[in-house]
């Protein structure tokens, strides 16, 4: 129990302590970061592994168990909380992903748009394109560390403007994984970080673990919500900042007590924004206006035609604010 309490002391005592730099806009683009960059995708998307990390955000620290597996079938992740309320979340590669606390379950299809949280690979499931990318974040080599103790290799994703965060990344000098990362805003404070306290890749699967890979695929599969994409768009964001670029619009069906939503996407590569656009269920329900904030995560409101509005993403605040104050319909 002590080793315990002095260990999560530490770990706390680590992740507030003040960063040593802030993020540079001179900065300048480096090749071998890029290069690092792309192995950290690679393990993601070729390794299997389990492992338990910490995530640090708005000075609540949680702690989770892991299996991540990849096959050639896809990509499937079993999140496991160790604190507080007992909790599984499922995600694959198709973009399922299943919430499940206590008896109950809630499933959240790959179009909701909506962040779940933690998760460790969430810098590289975001990350597109590395040309795209490195038209709005400068990436740059760092030092090298030692992290979950391992040898590691310092990567930071600098934003070109503060429309954006920025990124710092700890990759396992051996096989490229993801070990420790942090949201960093432009003054350099980190407002959101995960790190792994044990980590291990499988060489091969177990039975063992191919059964909880079979478990994951039988409480995924088949649990996507229809949505309509070939629809036609009565709502428009006038003003986003340089590269955020409407990816997908959606039409999420009714369900019990609440009304169809309409979604925007919106990406420059790395970080994401989605647009909802909700209709009042009931005319004494209260509409959400103003701003709120979680970590790294910003969410903004607003109502546009006597529809409820809202914004979400990892971005900034004035990212969120800029593009709900933009939000308009169109016939």
């Amino acid at each position: 129990m002590s080793r315990r309490i002095c260990f999560v002391g530490l770990v706390c005592a680590l992740f507030m302590s003040p960063l040593s730099f802030a993020l540079a806009s001179a900065a300048k683009d480096t090749p071998e970061a890029r290069q690092w960059l792309e192995k950290m995708q690679q393990s993601a998307r070729e390794l299997s592994y389990e492992g338990v990390f910490v995530y640090l955000r708005a000075n609540r620290l949680a702690t989770m168990k892991v299996v991540h597996v990849a096959d050639d079938s896809g990509i499937y992740e079993w999140l496991i909380s160790l604190d507080g309320v007992p909790r599984e979340v499922l995600r694959s590669s198709r973009g399922f992903t299943g919430i499940f606390q206590g008896k109950s379950a809630v499933t959240v299809d790959k179009n909701s748009g909506m962040p779940i949280r933690p998760s460790p690979l969430k810098v590289v499931e975001n990350m597109g394109d590395m040309e795209a990318v490195g038209d709005f974040y400068t990436m740059t080599l760092g030092g090298s560390d030692r992290t979950t103790g391992l040898p590691s290799q310092i990567v930071t994703l600098h934003p070109q403007d503060s429309y954006r965060y920025g990124y710092r990344v700890w990759l396992d000098k051996t096989t490229g994984l993801l070990l420790k990362s942090d949201v960093i805003k432009q003054d350099g404070v980190a407002v959101e970080q995960v790190m792994y306290t044990t980590i291990d890749v499988f060489k091969t699967l177990s039975d063992d673990l191919r059964k909880k890979v079979t478990a994951i695929k039988a409480r995924t599969v088949d649990s996507e919500t229809p949505v309509s994409k070939d629809i036609t768009q009565h709502w428009q964001v006038r003003q986003a900042p340089k590269g955020f670029v409407l990816e997908e619009y959606y039409r999420h069906p009714a369900r019990k007590n609440r009304t169809s939503v309409e979604q925007m996407v919106f990406s420059d590569g790395l970080a994401s924004v989605s647009v909802f656009v909700e209709a009042q269920r009931k005319k004494e329900a209260m509409l959400f206006e103003g701003a709120a904030e979680m970590g790294a995560i910003n969410v903004y409101g607003v109502v546009v035609n006597g529809q409820q509005v809202t914004v979400v993403g990892e971005v900034p605040p004035l990212t969120v604010r800029l593009i709900g104050d933009s939000v308009r319909y169109v016939d």
